[in-house]
């Protein structure tokens, strides 16, 4: 193997643990908000973080091969990596939360049962 075939490993195995490290993260957060345990600000920043955090692995790689490495390529990382954190934030701000709207997850996420139709199908 070549040196360029060992950084792309390198990259890719950094991506797979970024995306199930992110995945834990989402979950963790989501679990902790809708039980109840965190307020919307918080798993707003988590969930920002996370999603982030995932990216950064392949940004960093893209600008590396394109721009090469340098404080030219780690600035554009930086910039991205804000710009996404900040459109994720304000995308969860701005919905409306499932605990605000009133429907509630448990009755689908406990359920195992199919629940029936409560009318009759036209014929």
């Amino acid at each position: 193997m070549t040196d360029s075939e060992i950084w792309l490993l390198e990259v890719f195995t950094a991506q797979v643990a970024a995306a199930i490290l992110g995945a834990a993260g989402i979950a963790a957060a989501d679990r902790l908000y809708y039980g109840g345990h965190i307020r919307g600000a918080l798993h707003s920043i988590w969930i920002s973080s996370a999603v982030t955090a995932t990216c950064l692995p392949i940004l960093s790689w893209i600008f590396t091969v394109f721009l090469g490495s340098g404080i030219f390529s780690v600035g554009f990382v930086g910039v991205l990596a804000g710009l996404i954190f900040l459109w994720v934030q304000r995308n969860l701000a701005n919905s409306p939360s499932i605990r605000q709207s009133g429907h509630d997850l448990s009755l689908l996420l406990s359920s195992s049962e199919a629940i029936a139709p409560t009318s009759k199908p036209r014929s």
